[in-house]
């Protein structure tokens, strides 16, 4: 698939520039699959150097270990590419206001413990938490 000239590719089919996938040690590996979108719009509006980082991305062949490339999340890659793209660069994007974000944690962790933040408040997409934590989320990620 190309988009943005950007072109997604399995990790095993080919050769790469840059790997999306687990243990990659970039911004763009997948932590959270049920809020990937929300936590890319989050860091676009919020952190200066991340709408950069995505576009250098362009013109760079991106790979994953995803099951389908259709559905992978290389796809929202691309498309925050093209969303920064057609809403000015880099700069313009910077000058939105993303709507606020909330979550409450949850009451227990993924494996059944206690959680010591019960009921307390999130203040931005949380990387290392899937859905269970962010159900409440009030980001709409255009893309």
């Amino acid at each position: 698939m190309t988009s943005a000239n950007i072109t997604l590719i399995p990790a095993w089919s080919g050769k790469y520039d840059i790997g999306i996938f687990r243990g990659c040690n970039n911004d763009f590996t997948l932590d959270s699959p049920s809020t990937y979108p929300q936590l890319l719009f989050f860091r676009i509006i919020h952190e200066p150097d991340f709408a950069e980082k995505l576009l250098d991305l362009q013109g760079k062949t991106i790979a994953c270990m995803c099951e389908s490339i259709e559905t992978c999340h290389g796809q929202r890659l691309i498309r925050a590419v093209d969303w920064i793209n057609e809403h000015g660069g880099p700069e313009a994007v910077r000058q939105m206001t993303a709507p606020p974000f909330r979550a409450v944690h949850p009451v227990k962790l993924p494996n059944g413990q206690p959680n010591p933040h019960a009921g307390k408040m999130l203040d931005k997409p949380h990387p290392r938490l899937d859905g269970w934590a962010q159900a409440e989320a009030e980001i709409e990620s255009p893309f």
